[in-house]
């Protein structure tokens, strides 16, 4: 099992910011060191002018702008290709990423957020340690995320897609156990504060009901936290939250509350 740094783990994908003016035509069939698009482009291109086809007939409106959303945080050289590609497409993309979904849903779902934050000393809103756990077909994404006055930090990262390919049921639990375990391991230090504990746990995709993970995580988490507290809170999820629709909510309110805020501004 692969547990990885994505914000620094950029070898899977190629740069492709560089324009070749005069040369539109061309570009296609110029492999990438020549300034044309790799296969990465390409695949997102297809798939962002499906989704803009299928969007703006079914909101008989054209679409401009739109805000993308993936399990983990992504690479600046991901995120460059993803806006040069969305660029092609005349689809325009905020400057920086949306959160992943995870996060997303932290605020309005689970009501981990900020608090009484602000410049009164007496005002008290320390930080707070959760997990977030993404399980699909795809891929099984875990995150040590830690808020603080409505400020995310992603302190450890898991992104594994070849999990359970090819192994036993007994390599998968091993795995499994080791990787998460190295995910919820505390006490962990945030800004000189030393955090005891998890605050939250939250469990989004369709696998995220699976009996073994959730064994898994209440092992682990009880070896960390003898209260429990968040052995009980694996059991509360008794159904899985879908983490397309969580991300795509989350994103929209996330973008309403900046667009609330610059009209307060003005």
């Amino acid at each position: 099992m692969r547990a990885a740094d994505v914000q620094k783990d950029d070898a899977y994908i190629s740069l492709d910011t560089q324009t070749t003016v005069g040369w539109p035509s061309l570009r296609g069939y110029l492999p990438p060191w020549l300034g044309g698009h790799n296969h990465t482009h390409e695949s997102i291109s297809r798939m962002l002018e499906s989704l803009k086809i299928a969007i703006e007939s079914y909101l008989e409106a054209s679409v401009s702008t739109a805000e993308i959303t993936v399990p983990f945080p992504i690479s600046d050289t991901f995120f460059d290709t993803l806006r040069s590609t969305a660029k092609s497409e005349s689809i325009s993309i905020p400057a920086t990423p949306a959160a992943p979904a995870g996060r997303l849903v932290a605020q309005p779902v689970y009501g981990i957020g900020p608090g009484e934050c602000g410049y009164d000393p007496h005002v008290q809103d320390p930080a707070q340690a959760f997990l977030t756990v993404e399980y699909t077909r795809s891929a099984l994404t875990a995150l040590l995320v830690v808020e603080e006055c409505g400020i995310y930090e992603d302190l450890r990262v898991l992104h594994e897609t070849r999990f359970g390919s090819q192994e036993s049921p007994q390599d998968r639990r091993a795995k499994l156990t080791t990787a998460l375990g190295d995910i919820v391991k505390m006490p962990v230090e945030y800004d000189g504060e030393m955090l005891k504990s998890l605050s939250n746990v939250i469990l989004l995709g369709e696998s995220s009901q699976d009996k073994l993970l959730h064994d898994i995580l209440k092992d682990v988490l009880s070896k960390q936290q003898p209260s429990g507290i968040n052995t009980a809170v694996v059991d509360q999820h008794q159904e899985p939250v879908n983490p397309v629709f969580a991300a795509s909510v989350g994103a929209a309110r996330l973008n309403l509350f900046k667009l609330n805020f610059d009209r307060d501004e003005l």
